[in-house]
């Protein structure tokens, strides 16, 4: 496995599969349409050529299989990593892809003058918190959301 930088030829429909299976898990049963595939693939695109945001590549034999997309947030004056996604692909999960491309994250972010890294995680997705605790990250806040309804 080697670990490369975000080639939007190579790597957009598949940080794209990513985008669309991390949706579906948090919006069950919402439909991805046209216009939000579009907003999708607009985003990724705005990974090149941006100083505050990365994208690195997994790939074995030149086929991507786990991306992760890492960008500078501000708390006050003092920047912080932030995984804004993160997605192996489902045969490649449990093999230390996701271990790597944390680590490429973490130096990047370092390199930015960050001094830690985050992420958010839905509550009910039990496997990624377990993986992400093994790898040294702890709760640190608790986000609350409720429906609204008119």
């Amino acid at each position: 496995m080697e670990i490369h930088n975000f080639d939007i030829r190579r790597d957009l429909d598949f940080y794209l599969e990513g985008d669309k299976v991390a949706f579906q898990e948090s919006f069950p049963g919402v439909a991805i349409t046209h216009d939000l595939e579009r907003d999708m693939r607009s985003s990724i695109a705005g990974i090149t050529g941006s100083e505050d945001i990365a994208g690195f590549t997994a790939l074995q034999d030149g086929v991507p299989i786990g991306s992760i997309v890492v960008c500078l947030q501000w708390f006050y004056n003092l920047p912080q990593g932030y995984i804004d996604s993160i997605y192996v692909h489902a045969e490649h999960r449990k093999s230390g892809v996701a271990k790597e491309l944390i680590t490429v994250s973490e130096k990047w972010a370092l390199q930015k003058g960050a001094r830690s890294i985050r992420l958010d995680v839905s509550i009910a997705n039990c496997g990624a918190i377990a993986a992400y605790e093994s790898l040294g990250f702890v709760a640190t806040r608790t986000q609350m959301e409720r429906s609204i309804q008119f």
